[in-house]
């Protein structure tokens, strides 16, 4: 009967599974956690230690945390592997590629060489925020551009003989001869000679610079914005955070961490007097209906470019919104070209109204447009644009901007970016008192309150008018 009682004392319980000394002297836990759908053979976890107690708490402990749900299966993955899976994987097929491009270029220039020889399940909250504090401080690179292109490459002057920009390719071979220069030496040393800015591009595109591979500097100098910093912190987040739902780690280390407050870039809008001053300037262009519908409307760069003449209701005098056109870097490739996509948002698909004036000067601009057509004759590439160069094509954004650039000097207005001019529309529709929702829509904005936050500009002009309403109100 003792016997029979000793017998059922040493009988395991249930998930217990074995408990054995090894040959080697180390102690091992044994357990079945399943079966193999495939052969249904048991599959079986072991736990090691150097005594009894030690592989058995292993055990134990592992069986609560399956049991209460906070396991997570060992995995020797680096996080720069992860990342760049989720990137592909995850991000790429609902991104637009000029978005991908960047994401990929802040993994591979900021956050890999740092992070991505870290392993997934060790990368704590600590080392992010240390890496985040970092790049605010010192995290710019600089650039090193070396020519992919032969240097007994022939460039063929389209110029006359002796022109600026003759020169100015000439001295630009000779500066690049002496080594490696990134693009502040280059602009630096281009503007002690005196040579405009537009001229030098030109020079940097015929001489295949534009088109170079970059090698990145260390020991930048300055710290990244607080936008960079934020959108890596929306990379790193989503990685992680796509971890704990594959159960590759338990929680996200980045969701404890914090980065520089947010500041918006400040607008330069010009006033009424410059925006005709502007208009004067460019009176005379091939491309003034482009620049005076872009002040009559607010258009983005890639909305102004991509409309074509299907898109205007003369008589209804509308626009109609559907695409824009940007040059997109193609990852995958190593080059670049022009593409039309869709808005990034519904509310960018839209019809606004045009002025009678825009239109008649539009209605001008398509028989120029027609004239041209019939002197290039099987030599003009239609397609259907409303603006396009000469011979047809889509107009290159960066020369569009150039453009720009070219008239705020003839007019000898102070510098401001192309963008500038949707920010001079919305400025001065919300200082003749338009109703914010009606601009909302004019602009393709989802919300109004982007609209406010990001457009409404205060001017001393206007802050006097809002001063002086007072005065039927308040006596002195």
């Amino acid at each position: 009967m003792a016997k029979k009682q000793d017998k059922k004392k040493g009988k395991r319980a249930n998930g217990e599974g074995i408990l054995r000394e090894r040959n080697d002297g180390r102690w091992e836990a044994r357990i079945t956690t399943g079966r193999d759908l495939v052969t249904g053979k048991p599959i079986q976890k072991s736990f090691f230690g150097k005594s009894q107690a030690e592989a058995k708490k292993k055990r134990d402990d592992y069986l609560v945390s399956v049991a209460t749900g906070t396991y997570v299966e060992p995995d020797r993955k680096k996080f720069g592997e992860w990342l760049n899976r989720y990137l592909t994987v995850f991000i790429k097929p609902k991104t637009k590629p000029a978005s991908y491009a960047n994401y990929v270029d802040l993994a591979n220039n900021h956050i890999n060489p740092v992070l991505g020889n870290i392993p997934l399940q060790k990368l704590d909250t600590d080392t992010i925020q240390d890496f985040y504090n970092k790049k605010a401080e010192s995290g710019r690179l600089n650039y090193s551009y070396v020519r992919e292109l032969p240097k007994e490459r022939e460039v063929t002057f389209v110029s006359r003989k002796g022109s600026k920009l003759e020169t100015t390719i000439k001295w630009l071979q000779e500066f690049l001869a002496k080594g490696p220069k990134d693009k502040q030496e280059i602009e630096l040393e281009a503007k002690a000679k005196d040579i405009p800015l537009t001229t030098l591009r030109t020079a940097k595109e015929r001489l295949g610079i534009i088109s170079c591979k970059k090698q990145s500097k260390k020991n930048g100098k300055g710290g990244l914005s607080p936008r960079i910093i934020h959108m890596m912190h929306q990379i790193i987040s989503g990685a992680l955070k796509q971890a704990v739902k594959q159960k590759l780690i338990l929680f996200n280390p980045a969701d404890a961490t914090t980065r520089p407050s947010l500041k918006y870039k400040e607008m330069t809008p010009l006033s009424t007097d410059e925006v005709n001053r502007y208009l004067d300037a460019a009176r005379n262009d091939r491309l003034y209906p482009a620049f005076l519908l872009e002040l009559t409307s607010g258009l983005r760069r890639g909305e102004l470019l991509a409309p074509t003449w299907d898109c205007l209701d003369f008589t209804n005098e509308t626009l109609t919104i559907k695409r824009t056109l940007a040059r997109v870097r193609l990852v995958d490739k190593g080059t670049s070209e022009l593409q039309f996509n869709e808005p990034k948002t519904e509310a960018g698909k839209r019809t606004i109204p045009l002025m009678p004036e825009v239109v008649q000067e539009l209605k001008a601009h398509k028989a120029r447009q027609a004239q041209e057509k019939l002197i290039l004759g099987q030599g003009y590439k239609d397609n259907n644009l409303i603006f396009a160069t000469p011979t047809g094509t889509p107009i290159e954004p960066r020369n569009f901007h150039r453009k720009h650039t070219e008239i705020l000097q003839k007019a000898e207005l102070r510098h401001i970016r192309l963008h500038d001019l949707r920010h001079t529309f919305a400025s001065i529709l919300l200082q003749e008192g338009e109703n914010p929702e009606n601009l909302r829509d004019l602009l393709g904005h989802s919300k109004t309150s982007t609209t406010m936050d990001l457009y409404c500009h205060s001017t001393m002009e206007g802050k006097k008018k809002a001063v002086s309403r007072l005065a039927g109100i308040i006596k002195a």
